[in-house]
């Protein structure tokens, strides 16, 4: 008999207490590795792609409709699953995953911004470090935030929120595209690392 998903069954039974506090730990190890990591790509060299995409785009100044769309979305995905801590485990598990592969694809393809690229503003990010020293321009390869919008709208199951989230995943893969923070090479790869670390959460 499945056992119902409540945080009474996560106290009760050891083996889902210490998955659920192993979960935690591994997650706040990671962001901060991770916070870490963006602030030293920095400082390497990269390369500039050809973007005949970027071209068809005024850069444009739409980090407040970033930073509200993925926040946002952070918050409500909270509140739906605040109920359901066994699905807020295993979310948090899958975005651990995208984060190495994030980490893992910034390494092995050092960019440089696009041109004419308007610094994407997020306050959040930057009060946890992630470009509290100097804004983050090289955390390119994929688009990070598009990326946890489609792995929210993949790993839910209710058809309301898979809609909500996977509009607003269009909608930033969009903006940033018209901001000049991300190659589209970099929104194109997000789905897919996103799909690769819900799928690899399941093994897990």
């Amino acid at each position: 008999m499945k056992q119902k998903d409540t945080w009474s069954t996560i106290v009760n039974s050891k083996p889902a207490l210490i998955t659920a506090v192993v979960s935690v730990a591994v997650f706040t190890f990671s962001m901060w590795s991770y916070s870490s990591f963006l602030t030293g790509i920095e400082a390497r060299l990269g390369v500039r792609i050809p973007d005949p995409l970027l071209g068809l785009f005024t850069p444009t100044d739409l980090s407040w409709l970033i930073f509200i769309s993925v926040w946002g979305s952070v918050v409500i995905a909270f509140v739906g699953l605040v109920r359901s801590p066994q699905r807020l485990f295993h979310i948090m598990r899958a975005y651990t995953i995208l984060i190495a592969i994030r980490i893992i694809c910034m390494w092995l393809l050092p960019l440089e911004p696009p041109d004419g690229i308007i610094v994407l503003v997020d306050p959040i990010a930057k009060f946890f470090g992630a470009g509290a020293a100097q804004p983050l321009t090289k955390d390119l390869f994929f688009s990070g935030h598009m990326a946890m919008l489609c792995l929210l709208a993949f790993m839910f199951e209710e058809k309301p929120f898979k809609f909500f989230f996977g509009t607003l995943a269009i909608v930033v893969g969009l903006a940033v595209l018209m901001q000049h923070v991300h190659y589209s090479i970099d929104v194109m790869v997000a789905p897919l690392a996103a799909m690769a670390a819900v799928r690899l959460s399941k093994k897990s």
